[in-house]
């Protein structure tokens, strides 16, 4: 079956990956500027509509700094964009704190894209990253790992350090920025 697609004419199977390539590479990498929550979850948060956000720690900071009590409410959750979280809303440099609403990273070894540490999570909200291939393999076998979609920062996760198969040990993060 064949699918009139402007003046041309396409076998169905390619309409329907094109459709699914265009979908996927239509999914929202920000959110816009303004004030803005997500469904059934309490965190009221301000995006710069530049890919950082802040969140509100509660009312009278939002009222006092938002001016009004208006806000988006969207569907999903802050892992499907790709916005850097910096802290609590304060009206000018915003106060580093841990995320208001973490979501696990589950279980297993993961790395995002074109970010080049290989990171471990134990699906409770904590992870680890592996120092080298040569860790990675010897700790894993090679068991090979996912790309994770959205920043490192909107998982709110606790960073433990370089992972050696028991304890991790502390060490600075290895992409402090994402």
């Amino acid at each position: 079956m064949k699918i009139r697609f402007f003046r041309y004419t396409i076998p169905l199977s390619l309409f329907f990956l094109l459709t699914v390539v265009f979908s996927y590479s239509a999914q929202a990498t920000s959110i816009r500027l303004g004030n803005f929550k997500f469904e059934n979850r309490s965190p009221i948060y301000y995006s710069n509509g530049q890919g950082h956000y802040c969140w509100y720690e509660n009312m009278e900071s939002f009222s006092r700094l938002a001016g009004n009590s208006r806000w988006t409410t969207l569907r999903g959750k802050l892992v499907d964009y790709d916005m850097t979280y910096d802290g609590i809303c304060t009206g000018g440099e915003s106060r580093p704190s841990p995320h208001p609403d973490p979501t696990p990273i589950r279980s297993g070894n993961f790395k995002f894209k074109n970010r080049s540490p290989i990171y471990y999570s134990n699906g409770q909200g904590h992870y680890c990253w592996y120092e080298n291939m040569k860790s990675f393999s010897r700790l894993t076998g090679n068991a090979g790992f996912r790309i994770q979609g959205s920043r490192l920062s909107n998982y709110g996760n606790v960073y433990d350090g370089i992972c050696t198969g028991g304890e991790s040990r502390p060490s600075p993060h290895p992409d402090p920025n994402f």
